[in-house]
């Protein structure tokens, strides 16, 4: 727990947002009630408000990002002791602490969970239902499974795709003959996850957002497909680190062949958000974390029981070595392979890119404060695409649109206001500066030279320039111009 709370505080705010903290924030500190923002940032977008409610409070305080980012915190420094007792509960206590300890320090937790997302709070109370699960197979008390319902209403609320957890809890029911519902059980738990995520769409309707909500699901079921196939299969092994991944896939090995009750619920555990997000089109680097407790419980059983196993095999041909010598070298291997990324990810205030989830945009949030405190009020931007808007909204409280948003309402986010015709606005005076930046030029050149043409075609003025710390891709750290901002003129 100190150790996870350590990496997961250290330097939190070194860095500003990047765009969908901005907009989860600016959610936040418009249910907090301020004008400003209320006025820059839809209340109901894509998402349930759960975790934006929950740093409202904090902003009440002030409107902070170290406040808001600390609420992600909790709940990723939750998960650990409950991804112990987890393990515990399933495969004992040593597979529970090794469990807990991969998790502590692993990457893609730790940089998750330190983003105001909205996957680690929704991860957590998605573990706790997990948990609750486990506790019902095991001791077949029913209050367990109106438990699972609750945490499973909760982790809707945190985010939709929590939702996962009843196709999940209802494989686990099919593939686990321990698991005895009654009629009784089975209706009084679907009362309690309804009422428990009751609160976003009672919220909806007596706002009179439904139609708000209708838009972001069109757009969410008919977005085009923004990563390949083998995204996640690329992204993995980075971040949950590969020797985890292994003993995680031969932990999983092991599994298979076993007819036990804990096996088949982790196994599907694991399937079930795997199968959904590669089969989603659209896909995101957090997306996958619910599994990231799971890998780290079977990266457990691959060092306690299947290391073990392949050791007695070959007993006769290797050297008198205790197994459990071996296996805490493993495990130290394995902590140490995932810790060195880790430290370095939380000491860093560089970047190499703007994959989403991955961390804040350097340099954004000064610019941001630079654009709120010299332009004038009521300035309208134009950016390349919405990542650099929602900054200028969230830090430069200004409005800004982005040139990339399709004038198609099908085809772009319904919060999202196209520019359609920008010479006009330009003309007109609607539109009086311009902000380039480098993560949204390196995604969409063809837009970022649309950009460019029009500061050019229009006399652009360049009246700020944002230096800061880029990581190259041969890994080699420098100064570099990350945003350049232009007043337009007909």
């Amino acid at each position: 727990m100190i150790v996870g709370t350590i990496l997961r505080v250290w330097a939190l705010a070194a860095i500003g947002f990047n765009s969908d903290e901005a907009v989860y924030s600016g959610q936040a500190a418009a249910l907090a009630g301020d004008p400003t923002y209320g006025g820059l940032f839809q209340v109901f977008r894509a998402h349930p408000l759960l975790v934006q409610y929950l740093v409202s409070l904090m902003f009440r305080i002030a409107v902070d990002d170290t406040l808001a980012r600390l609420v992600a915190v909790a709940f990723g420094i939750a998960a650990i002791p409950l991804l112990y007792a987890t393990g515990s509960l399933l495969y004992g206590r040593r597979v529970g602490i090794v469990a807990a300890s991969l998790l502590t320090v692993m990457p893609y937790h730790v940089f998750v969970s330190r983003q105001i997302l909205l996957d680690a709070p929704m991860t957590t109370l998605f573990l706790l239902g997990i948990y609750c699960v486990a506790r019902f197979v095991a001791d077949g008390d029913g209050r367990w499974l109106y438990a699972t319902a609750i945490a499973g209403g909760l982790a809707f609320l945190a985010k939709e795709t929590a939702i996962l957890l009843v196709p999940t809890a209802g494989a686990m029911v099919l593939v686990i003959p321990e698991i005895r519902l009654r009629i009784k059980e089975v209706l009084v738990a679907a009362v309690l996850f309804i009422l428990a995520l009751s609160p976003y769409p009672a919220a909806i309707a007596v706002s009179g957002a439904s139609d708000t909500a209708r838009q972001f699901l069109v757009w969410q079921l008919l977005r085009n497909p923004n990563h390949t196939w083998t995204f996640y299969a690329e992204i993995l092994p980075a971040a949950v680190g590969g020797l985890v991944l292994l003993a995680a896939g031969a932990g999983l090995f092991s599994l298979l062949g076993r007819r036990q009750w804990q096996d088949r619920l982790v196994i599907v555990w694991i399937l079930a958000p795997v199968a959904f997000f590669e089969a989603w089109p659209v896909k995101g680097y957090q997306y996958l974390l619910p599994i990231a407790p799971a890998l780290a419980i079977t990266a457990g059983v691959g060092l306690l029981v299947t290391l073990p196993a392949i050791l007695a095999r070959f007993r006769d041909r290797l050297p008198a070595i205790p197994p459990a010598r071996v296996g805490a070298v493993v495990l130290a291997l394995m902590l140490v392979s995932i810790t060195v990324p880790t430290v370095a990810g939380v000491t860093t205030i560089t970047t190499r890119g703007s994959l989403a989830g991955t961390g804040g945009l350097p340099g954004g949030r000064e610019a941001g404060f630079w654009i709120r405190d010299n332009v004038p009020p009521g300035a309208t931007f134009m950016t390349i695409g919405p990542t650099m808007a929602n900054i200028v909204r969230y830090y430069g409280q200004r409005s800004a649109y982005g040139v990339s948003v399709s004038p198609n309402p099908l085809r772009r986010n319904p919060a999202y206001d196209p520019i359609r015709n920008p010479d006009r606005s330009i003309q007109l005076l609607r539109l009086q500066y311009v902000a380039v930046d480098v993560w949204s030029a390196d995604r969409s050149p063809f837009f970022a030279n649309v950009v460019r043409g029009y500061v050019t075609k229009y006399n652009g003025r360049l009246v700020y320039e944002q230096h800061a710390q880029v990581r190259r891709a041969d890994d080699s750290i420098g100064d570099q111009v990350v945003i350049q901002i232009y007043e337009v003129r007909p």
